[in-house]
């Protein structure tokens, strides 16, 4: 039995699509049990106790759910200190934070004072023979900020949080020689997203979603400066906040537990995402400056947008590098960019939505990731079982 254990205080759609694929009947056929922590913890003792464990995965960290100020679960890190068979560490928490912090589910603080990390004792705490993450390809971008209007603090917390990814990303290298390519994936549920609906004369050319990062905020200056229509970061905002207010009141009422909330939550953000996206014929889409494989890059293309990204190393990476949903704009070569060319491109992606779904799912669904983790706990499972 392979045993995955998720203990994550960021819980995602990710997470969510992943764990409810280890829970189907196909991946429970090829040996695996998922737990989700603190709740499944008396079922995790009872699984561990009545199978043979083929190797064990944390996705996520040591540190205690209910109580982020805790210490680390110590049951939890007994359960891996103590294991005899091979035991993997699934990691999405982003890079710039130290890798101390990210096995214990804390965050380093990087304020404008930038705050030294304390001492760090990792190897106290990691007791992984192997490491699954999206960053085996990791390449922040070296911004030219002299021409946009960036505070000098911004610019300085940039390069900062560069460096200390840097250092992160390799001394993780250094310290797991066996790795994988893990990236983020999309549940059965999201792939049945219709096509955006919405006519081509209503739609805005561009839209620029999520956290304001500097690299979006200097591509939603780009495009508005050469007559691009931008949708406004807060279009449809007033809507959220109705049915996010709506959504907090309803689960006061019913008294649902944590995690329900987080799902309605996550939901409403999600189809809100959707709804921006698919007023738009175009939608760009960055890991910020650590050039991160966000999961927009899985998740824009099914409303009907085309993606634009301005560094080609992510799509390469994710398999989308020729796509025809997808495209690498530099911004700083204007001359590339012919507005009306761009419109007539985006009449024709109906006609590829369903190839793209198809695409889509067969590299970034769910059941893949299973089907991926399944082989290279194998690799390491093989020599224990002869």
């Amino acid at each position: 039995m392979h045993v995955v254990i998720f203990n994550s205080r960021y819980w995602d759609r990710t997470l969510e699509a992943f764990y409810r694929e280890l829970n189907s009947k196909k991946s429970k056929s090829l040996g695996f049990e998922a737990f989700k922590l603190p709740n499944d913890y008396s079922h995790l003792r009872n699984a561990l106790t009545a199978s043979l464990t083929k190797s064990l995965t944390l996705v996520g960290s040591f540190r205690n759910l209910e109580d982020p100020t805790s210490r680390p679960d110590e049951e939890l890190l007994d359960l891996f200190r103590h294991s005899i068979c091979p035991r993997l560490w699934i990691l999405f928490f982003d890079l710039h934070h130290t890798p101390e912090d990210l096995i214990l589910g804390k965050k380093t603080k990087l304020g404008n004072d930038f705050e030294v990390p304390g001492p760090d004792h990792f190897s106290e705490y990691n007791f992984f023979d192997m490491l699954a993450w999206p960053y085996e390809f990791f390449d922040p971008q070296i911004l030219d900020l002299v021409n946009y209007k960036i505070p000098s603090e911004e610019i300085e917390h940039s390069l900062f949080a560069i460096a200390q990814a840097a250092e992160t990303h390799k001394r993780l290298i250094d310290e797991f020689p066996h790795r994988m390519e893990f990236y983020h994936c999309i549940g059965r549920n999201e792939l049945k997203q219709s096509f955006s609906l919405v006519p081509n004369f209503m739609k805005f050319d561009i839209c620029i979603p999520g956290a304001p990062y500097i690299t979006r905020r200097i591509a939603r200056e780009f495009f508005s400066q050469r007559g691009f229509s931008v949708m406004r970061s807060d279009f449809g905002l007033a809507f959220l906040n109705l049915f996010l207010r709506l959504s907090n009141w309803i689960c006061q009422l019913l008294m649902l537990p944590p995690e329900s909330r987080w799902k309605l939550k996550s939901l409403i953000k999600f189809r809100y995402q959707t709804f921006q996206t698919g007023f738009c014929r175009f939608t760009w889409v960055d890991g910020s400056y650590l050039n991160y494989p966000v999961r927009k890059f899985i998740e824009v293309p099914l409303s009907g947008s085309i993606v634009l990204t301005g560094d080609s190393s992510v799509l390469r990476a994710l398999g989308f590098l020729n796509d025809f949903n997808y495209r690498v704009l530099k911004l700083n070569n204007p001359n590339q960019i012919s507005l009306r060319s761009m419109k007539m491109e985006s009449s024709q992606i109906e006609s590829s939505f369903k190839d793209l779904r198809r695409t889509i799912w067969e590299q970034h669904g769910a059941e893949t990731r299973v089907a991926q983790l399944k082989t290279f706990l194998e690799k390491f499972c093989a020599p224990s079982d002869t």
